[in-house]
This record gives C-alpha cells, structure tokens and sequence, in this order.
C-alpha cells in the first residue's frame, strides 16, 4: 500500500470487541498478524480509535505494497487461518464485508507536509 488512511465506522456497541481485536492483534495473535502482513506486502500499520459525534471510527494508516483495494481482494481470496478470522472481525466490528470491492472512491490525498 502506498501510504494511505482509511476510517472505518464502528458498528454501534462494537467498540469493546474493537479494542478487544487490537489488543489479540498486537498480544495473542502478534505473530499470526506480522506474518500476514509481511505476506500482503505491509510495511507499516497504525490503528487509532477516534471518538466523535456521528459515533466511533477506526483510523487506520498504512504503508506497503499494495493499495487498499489491492489489499483487501488479497485478504478477501486468502485461506490463511488468520486472514479468514481477520476478514471475520472486519465484518462482525465493522460491518465491511471486504471479499466486496471498498465502497466509495479511494482516499484523495489534499496535503502533505514533511517537516
């Protein structure tokens, strides 16, 4: 993915199974996780959760290989165990069914400023 960030709604009572997910993401499932990525073509990955008035968000900046789209066609067609449970907690969290094509128009980039 070139860098890029992406917000994600969380579903209305979601938020805990959220932090739940992040906390197996970066614990439990460390490994399982390092290894997706470093097959999908990841180099980096930040998730932040925003809080706001039209509800939760997950703000997620990435950078590697593939774009969005890219990613999640190479996620949705994985049989890897940990691919399947991701694309799962994705749907359940986020409601996104991501074996669909990413709804809406890419990010557009308007400022970038690099101290």
């Amino acid at each position: 993915m070139p860098l890029q960030a992406l917000v994600f709604p969380i579903l209305p009572g979601k938020t805990e199974a959220f932090k739940q997910f992040t906390r197996e993401l970066s614990g439990a499932r460390k490994a399982e996780h390092a290894a997706s990525r470093k097959r999908l073509g990841v180099k980096q990955e930040i998730v932040f959760l925003q809080q706001s008035p039209m509800g939760d968000m997950a703000v997620v900046v990435s950078d590697g290989d593939k774009d969005f789209a890219q990613f999640a066609q190479a996620v949705a067609m994985s049989k890897d165990p940990f691919d399947v449970y991701f694309a799962k907690m994705v749907k359940e969290i986020h409601g996104y069914d991501i074996s669909q094509p990413p709804p809406g128009p890419p990010p557009e980039k308007v400022f970038d400023y690099r101290g």
